[in-house]
């Protein structure tokens, strides 16, 4: 009904000059012809009428109403007159839409969006302070590229109970995949759609969706079905998501960034996020709430930003939080200041936002940002956003920019045809690191690099386990070649190994040493080649960087019940890098 009522007032307002010539007859045609061209167009592009004067329904009103004028055109003087008063009216629109939206007359507007983020703000944090040092056994690793192509692999392995193989009739809705934790572990959730009007028409509905682990690049997809989603982007007429939602109330609100979200027992939902206009007539969005639709039976439930349920992870859309950092950025400083008549002091503009969990739980948006010069490779701010409540937490910082780390990676690994994926920041040994996961050109993964943000110090290996030991080596070598401020103590222990466990990587061999009374387990490499022979009982001495992670690997190891003799420069060698 709602699409008929808007092409039936674009209608006749659209063949409105007819009836001032007063050619009733050509009215009637016009008004004929701009129903069911209007019907068409509002049913398959769904404008939202929160926009001012109803956006898109006033803009395509005053087109029809211009070329009505063309049509009723008698002779010069009422031809011109015609045409120029509704071309004014449009241009007149435009020019009001540009100012009352511009970012010069509401330059503290788009800049406070974001929320505090001023130098004194509460925002203002020591970044390794807030966040806890990564997990060995909670890397995630997996980008996403990866886990759509593991999810379409999954397809072709499940039949419905018809025997029709899933892969024939649906596919992976790539844009809609989502990073959500689920019972304490990371996963990519991928929902299935129709693949052609003819899979719409011959099934009951889409039977379920894939998950990828995003912790373990070895753990198959899983294929959770059972259901019959009806309501999905790709499904058609009623049945479409969007104009499921347009029809039933949602026409006057602004709806987007569209998540498909499991809860606590896996139950699929749709999470469509409820926004509204805060600046001029087209800009500002702020959001209100979401909305979760029940896939299955099409149910709806409207939920306030504060009573979202828990499970619920993305209520601020990525694409906000992205477009709010970079007019704080531009506008913070006053709006001549972003432009070439300005300083352009302290101008920033941010990289990619991704999304990252923290050890909470708590759903994060992370977003660097770096200077305004393109010259410039150097990350200023690191700023988490809430993805929840929207509150951003802004961590002065220093180091390489995203686009720099990649390139350190791609240059050490693409002689092997390799390349880098996305980046993840976590703190490693108190060390803003990033990881980054390494590709084949095929998508699957051969590896993760952990690139030191500061200096670009980097190590990567194709076990992940293995590359963080490294990666842990490598900072405490720095330490002591260098004496820079690495805000990490290096410790020795001396003790009877009580357990001793060899674990095979691609790379070699790695131990795993636990002392009774200690607790911490210890990863030693084998190119320490005394712990090739190590047993229970043996005293043995290891340093290590200081950390409560419940795994540490070590930068030397000797087993002191094993008296190997060493040859002059070998002794040297040990000497000279502070070992002995």
């Amino acid at each position: 009904m709602v699409f008929i009522l808007l092409a039936l007032a674009s209608a006749l307002i659209g063949a409105s000059p007819a009836i001032i010539v007063r050619r009733y007859l050509v009215y009637l045609l016009l008004s004929v012809i701009f129903f069911f061209l209007s019907w068409g167009i509002y049913y398959y592009n769904m404008p939202c009428l929160d926009y001012t004067l109803g956006g898109g329904v006033a803009a395509w009103a005053l087109l029809l109403t211009v070329f009505s004028s063309v049509i009723c055109g008698i002779n010069a003087r009422v031809f011109n007159l015609r045409v120029a008063i509704p071309s004014a009216l449009i241009v007149a629109t435009i020019l009001i839409v540009l100012i009352s939206g511009s970012g010069a007359l509401n330059t503290h507007k788009y800049s406070s969006l974001v929320g505090d983020m001023g130098t004194q703000g509460k925002t203002l944090k020591i970044w390794t302070q807030q966040n806890q040092e990564i997990s060995p056994s909670h890397l995630r690793i997996v980008p996403q590229e990866y886990a759509i192509a593991m999810g379409k692999t999954a397809l072709n392995q499940h039949a419905d109970e018809k025997g029709n193989i899933v892969g024939s009739q649906f596919q992976v809705a790539e844009d809609y995949t989502t990073l959500q934790k689920v019972n304490n572990d990371l996963y990519y959730v991928i929902p299935l759609d129709y693949r052609s009007w003819g899979a719409y028409n011959g099934a009951p509905g889409v039977p379920g969706y894939v998950m990828v682990n995003a912790e373990d690049q070895h753990a198959s997809p899983k294929y959770i079905n059972g259901y019959k989603m009806l309501y999905t982007p790709g499904s058609y007429f009623g049945t479409d998501l969007e104009r499921y939602l347009y029809t039933n109330g949602y026409s006057i609100k602004v709806l987007t960034d569209y998540s498909f979200e499991v809860d606590d027992s896996l139950k699929p939902y749709w999470v469509v996020t409820v926004c509204h206009h805060t600046i001029g007539m087209f800009s500002g969005l702020v959001v209100d709430g979401v909305v979760i639709v029940d896939p299955c039976n099409g149910v709806v439930n409207y939920y306030p930003k504060d009573k979202v349920p828990k499970w619920v992870d993305r209520v601020t859309p990525i694409d906000l939080v992205h477009s709010y950092l970079g007019w704080w950025g531009s506008y913070l400083n006053g709006y001549w200041n972003s432009t070439f008549l300005g300083a352009a002091t302290n101008l920033r503009k941010p990289e990619s936002t991704l999304l990252n969990y923290g050890s909470d739980g708590t759903c994060w948006y992370v977003t660097p940002l770096t200077s305004n010069n393109n010259n410039d490779n150097t990350m200023t701010d690191l700023v988490y956003t809430n993805s929840r409540t929207g509150e951003s937490h802004r961590y002065v910082v220093s180091g390489a920019t995203e686009d720099a780390i990649m390139a350190t990676v791609d240059a050490t690994v693409k002689f092997q045809n390799l390349h880098a994926a996305s980046v993840v920041y976590e703190n490693v040994s108190d060390r803003l690191t990033a990881l980054v996961p390494i590709l084949a050109e095929d998508h699957s993964i051969r590896g993760l690099a952990l690139v030191d943000v500061m200096t670009k110090n980097m190590a990567w290996d194709a076990d992940p386990a293995t590359a963080l030991m490294k990666y842990q080596n490598s900072l405490g070598s720095l330490g002591s070649a260098l004496g820079t401020d690495i805000a990490t103590v290096e410790k020795v222990y001396d003790g009877k190994v009580a357990r001793i466990h060899e674990s095979f990587t691609s790379t070699g061999s790695v131990f795993y040493l636990y002392f009774k009374g200690n607790t911490h387990i210890y990863t030693v490499p084998q190119t320490f080649h005394k712990i090739l022979v190590t047993e229970p009982g043996d005293s043995v001495e290891i340093k290590f960087l200081e950390s409560d992670a419940d795994l540490i690997g070590v930068n030397y190891f000797d087993n002191m019940s094993l008296p190997v003799s060493l040859s002059k420069n070998e002794r040297d060698a040990l000497q000279s890098s502070g070992r002995r």
